[in-house]
């Protein structure tokens, strides 16, 4: 082969080797904007949706907190339940889209429990009522409720040094007290 064209095709698979690498190096250069604009979008996305937790959710708990209060009382009456349930609904029809998915499926579990409960008959509700497991129980449901909507707002009572140790969420918390 004419030396000619063996400098030819150096000079060719040169060009060709470089071609690929600004090739190579621009989309990656472009996957990583696009990447930091993702990330931009999902923390102003974030932002705005904590900002409206902020802005709702104490409103929401402190209602649930005190109906729990009322509860340690063993003041609850069936009007008190249904009130609380209409409340409860109302709540959600207006915070649902706020939630995380984990509080919605609690909040979900919350109303079924609570729909139940308000539509009992007024002896069957009082039976229910006198049962302290039954009360346990819907306490525990409520609360999980309450925890929930922390989390969503990632706020936490307890942090540790030891990250082995830190809580990942409220229920973490409650399993830790209550067992």
């Amino acid at each position: 082969m004419p030396i000619e064209v063996i400098a030819a095709l150096i000079a060719l698979a040169g060009v060709v080797i470089s071609v690929a690498t600004s090739l190579y190096i621009s989309l990656r250069q472009t996957n990583t904007e696009l990447e930091k604009l993702r990330s931009e979008i999902h923390k102003a996305y974030a932002d705005k949706v904590i900002d409206k937790r902020l802005e709702t959710y104490p409103q929401f708990s402190c209602m649930i907190s005190d109906f729990i209060k009322k509860m340690e009382l063993g003041t609850i009456t069936k009007k008190d339940m249904v009130e609380f349930y209409h409340q409860t609904n109302e709540y959600d029809s207006k915070l649902s889209l706020l939630f995380s998915g984990k509080t919605g499926i609690v909040g979900y579990d919350l109303r079924q429990t609570l729909r139940k409960l308000a539509t009992m008959a007024d002896e069957e509700f009082q039976k229910n009522f006198d049962d302290p497991k039954a009360v346990k129980e819907i306490r525990r449901k409520i609360e999980e409720f309450e925890l929930a909507l922390k989390s969503d707002l990632g706020i936490y009572v307890v942090e540790f040094s030891d990250i082995g140790k830190r809580f990942k969420s409220y229920k973490d918390i409650y399993h830790s007290v209550t067992e």
